[in-house]
Order: C-alpha cells, then sequence, then structure tokens
C-alpha cells in the first residue's frame, strides 16, 4: 500500500485548486464583525458535525437539531462530533502526531463505542461492505494499522506535499484504506481533513461546511473512496 497513493494533477483538477486558492484569499479578507464572524462560524461547525454524521446514518435535520432532547443518541453523536471539530480549531497549529487520530476518535466515538476500545487501533480484521452486504475491500491486518498510520502522520507533516488541499484530501483517501478503527473511520477520516486545512492555514475561518457538500454528492464520496489505489485522481478532483 503506498502512502501517499499515486495521483495525476490534470489541467482540471488545476483549475480548479486555483479556484479554492482565489475562495481562500476572498475569505481571509473579508472584515467581519467578531461576534458576527464567531455566530457564523458556530453554525457552519455544526452543520458540518451535523452533516457529518447524516453520512453514517443519522437522519436528524438542520431543523430538527435544536428541538430534539439532549439525551437523544442521534444529537449526541452529532455533538460529539461537533466537539471534536471545536478541539481542532482550539489546538495549537503543529505538527500532528497519531495521539492526535486517537484523540478524535475517543472525543467523536464518546457514547457510541465501548470505553476500551476509544482511541485505540483496531486488533482485529476488517471488511468494507457496500449497501448490498458485499465485502468491497479488505484493510490491511492489524498488525500493520499502526506503522502504516505512523507513515500517513509523517506524510501530512513533511513539506514535499507543498499543496494543502491535495495532502488533505490524499490523507483522508488512505486513513480510509488503512480503517484503523473498529468504527468510526469515516467521521475521524473527516476530521482528520479538517485537520490538516487547519494546520496548512485553509480553514477558511470555520465557514465552509465542507462535510455538507460531501453529503449533497454522497454517491461521488463513496465511488471515490471505492477507487483503486494506482490511481486516485479522480478522488482529488471531487474535492477540488
Amino acid at each position: 500500500m503506498l502512502i501517499p497513493p499515486k495521483y495525476t494533477l490534470t489541467p482540471n483538477i488545476v483549475e480548479l485548486l486555483q479556484s479554492i486558492e482565489a475562495s481562500r484569499e476572498i475569505i481571509e479578507s473579508l472584515t467581519i464583525a467578531p461576534e458576527v464572524e464567531l455566530n457564523i462560524r458556530r453554525q457552519s461547525t455544526l452543520r458540518s458535525s451535523l452533516f457529518s454524521a447524516r453520512i453514517e446514518g443519522n437522519d436528524l435535520t438542520l431543523d430538527e437539531i435544536s428541538g430534539t432532547p439532549s439525551k437523544n443518541q442521534k444529537k449526541a453523536e452529532v455533538y460529539s462530533i461537533l466537539k471534536a471539530m471545536n478541539w481542532i480549531r482550539e489546538k495549537r497549529k503543529k505538527d500532528i502526531v497519531p495521539a492526535d487520530i486517537l484523540t478524535l476518535h475517543a472525543i467523536a466515538m464518546d457514547g457510541l463505542l465501548p470505553k476500551d476500545t476509544l482511541g485505540r487501533w483496531r486488533k482485529n480484521m476488517e471488511a468494507i461492505f457496500n449497501s448490498s452486504g458485499i465485502a468491497i475491500y479488505m484493510p490491511p491486518p492489524p498488525r500493520q494499522v499502526e506503522p502504516m498510520m505512523n507513515k500517513l502522520v509523517k506524510y501530512i507533516n513533511a513539506p514535499k506535499e507543498r499543496l494543502t488541499p491535495v495532502r488533505a484530501m490524499l490523507a483522508h483517501f488512505t486513513f480510509e484504506k488503512v480503517h484503523p478503527f473498529l468504527d468510526g473511520n469515516g467521521r475521524v477520516g473527516r476530521l482528520l481533513i479538517q485537520k490538516v486545512l487547519h494546520q496548512g492555514g485553509y480553514e477558511m475561518k470555520g465557514i465552509v461546511s465542507l462535510e455538507e457538500y460531501l453529503d449533497n454528492h454522497r454517491s461521488e464520496y463513496y465511488r471515490a473512496l471505492e477507487e483503486p489505489e494506482k490511481d486516485v485522481t479522480d478522488y482529488t478532483n471531487l474535492y477540488a
């Protein structure tokens, strides 16, 4: 398994990456009253958390989230992701370490998994199934998980990949292929995107909900994650 996987910057991807850069510069140049920006960021972060949960099958809507009882399991799932996203934004921008990924898992999956599996790499063989229940991918065996995650973190922190959006998406693609946890890989993988973008200065003031876009393009997202490792160009294109 290649870490990072090979990819090709097609003319279309280059154009879209340029569009991302232009949008970033515009957002960073905006002058917004602090209290207004804070409110927008809070709403965007909540949307990101909700739509990340929806990708995993949570059917709550934005209209329902505020009126749902605080002890409701579906609402608790959303707010656990929200807590993890806030942890990312509150943490100092420094190199990512494997412990950060374990912490994100422990926060995002709190209340959803047994305590003894929170923030721990999987110890069992796993398979990824499609909607028909057919195994479509076998992740690496458990003994390879920690070394692969160490290698992934090394790639994320290295200066060789200068394009932060590409680094974030390839980190997510690789993370999902390693499938390092018993459960929660989708949620934590999307949190990893946010973490890499945050580290690289692409947090867009926290007012852009990437997860909402992914939920609205769920079929393309699933298909991209199922792409063979030998060519992840289409995956990069989805996010660009």
